[in-house]
């Protein structure tokens, strides 16, 4: 191997189960052919893959469902202070505080900027969790924005549960059963002011499209696309994660690595250089270890280091018996601390706003009547786990259903308005677990 071989993981793809942490990765020789590779391995059973990061360029894609992203026209006044305004313009859109929220941006493609947000916390999260396994990445890229790179128009990427939909202005990841919500309220709005769509494609894998409830959003989205003027085609591929990784990986193999919005910037751009230092501190800890052993056996008795080595033990076992009082027997003190901290530091599936939606859209659809509502915005506070919905409909009956029905699956509903306006009546909802 050498630092022109790529490796690429993709952190909880969409075939993790919930338990220990989960990856796909793969490896691609310098010309793109496939070196090795596997999907929904654990992360700690990883003992080949070690080898393989230790000499190449590591690639971790990182779950989309975290990050918000978007592409934004930066006016040019301010194009020369970009990295100073970024929190200003993605401040809108941000529910936390920035100040909380790791903010990373790329170069300028077709007018404009990608920009992605996430929370430090996930973001050491990340980093510690493959560090723990001996993985320390060269890049990390969000697999949304990896989606957006593959194609300039709109289209959706269908991987079993989820789907990346990646549009003009941004990309997003969501469970399968969304996307046709997603379309819909995008195609009502035009693009955000963008050009009119006037063609979606559906990217998918045989796995996919076997699947009824990804058949049955694709038919469902193309007829609406229909009554809109819009082409609908579908694709297929091989596998969601090997497409991204080879869209990327040409983008590298062509020099323009710098082009690519990386996630490690700012405050994490020293990981860039650890693995590159890894080599030279290897040795100068060998050379280290060797002159204070000489030292050691030159100046102490034997004697006395294990006396030394003996209460040293003690006073760990000490310690750790006062951390985890519930472990009753010490085995080795080394391994069971690792497994207490790689189940401290191991994130956990994320539920909130991707719960709630998922639960409008199912109902939305059970109701059956898609052309008398419209929903116009919805606002998520990831604090309280409030979902604000305002939503135009035809007839009050239908929001009351709607609110009877979202009750129905443990939801608390309150209506907060209602008003009349011309052919339509507005609704705003507050949404959240009951």
């Amino acid at each position: 191997m050498n630092r022109s071989t790529m490796l690429f993981l993709w952190i909880n793809a969409p075939r993790h189960d919930g338990g220990a942490a989960r990856v796909d990765w793969l490896a691609l020789a310098p010309d793109g052919t496939k070196l090795d590779g596997d999907s929904n391995v654990a992360l700690d059973r990883l003992h080949d893959i070690n080898l393989i990061a230790r000499d190449a360029q590591t690639v971790v894609l990182a779950p989309g469902e975290d990050i918000l992203f978007r592409k934004l026209a930066v006016p040019v006044t301010q194009k020369r202070y970009l990295r100073q305004t970024l929190p200003y313009l993605m401040e809108e859109v941000i529910i936390e505080p920035v100040e909380d929220m790791h903010i990373a941006g790329g170069r300028e493609r077709a007018g404009k900027y990608p920009v992605m947000a996430l929370s430090h916390t996930r973001m050491r999260a990340w980093l510690t969790l493959l560090q723990t396994h001996g993985i320390t990445p060269d890049h990390m890229i969000a697999d949304t924005y990896a989606a957006s790179l593959s194609l300039t128009e709109t289209h959706v990427l269908f991987d079993e549960e989820y789907g990346i939909i990646s549009t003009g202005a941004t990309a997003l990841k969501t469970e399968t059963g969304n996307i046709g919500l997603f379309l819909r309220n995008y195609i009502s709005r035009h693009g955000e002011g963008e050009t009119p769509v006037t063609r979606i494609k559906f990217i998918t894998t045989p796995t996919a499209l076997a699947d009824a409830q990804t058949n049955a959003v694709v038919a469902d989205t193309t007829t609406f696309l229909e009554t809109k003027g819009i082409t609908g085609t579908v694709d297929k591929i091989d596998n969601i994660f090997e497409y991204l990784c080879r869209h990327l990986h040409a983008v590298y193999a062509t020099g323009k690595r710098k082009e690519i919005a990386d996630l490690i910037q700012g405050p994490y751009r020293v990981h860039r250089f650890r693995k590159q230092q890894l080599n030279w501190r290897l040795l100068a800890a060998a050379l280290l270890i060797a002159a204070g052993l000489k030292v050691v056996v030159d100046l102490a008795t034997g004697v006395y280091l294990n006396y030394e080595l003996a209460r040293l033990d003690q006073q760990v076992s000490t310690l750790y018996r006062s951390l985890f009082p519930q472990d009753e027997k010490i085995i080795n003190v080394r391994v069971q601390m690792e497994q207490h901290l790689n189940r401290a530091v191991e994130p956990k599936p994320r539920a909130g706003f991707l719960s709630l939606v998922g639960r409008l859209s199912r109902q939305l659809s059970a109701m059956g009547k898609l052309a008398d509502m419209q929903v116009q915005q919805m606002r998520y506070d990831s604090q309280q786990n409030i979902l604000w919905l305002d939503i135009h409909i035809k007839d009050i009956q239908l929001l009351d259903q709607l609110k009877q029905g979202l009750e129905n699956q443990a939801l608390d509903v309150t209506i907060l308005s209602v008003n009349n306006e011309e052919q339509w009546i507005k609704g705003q909802l507050r949404i959240n677990p009951a």
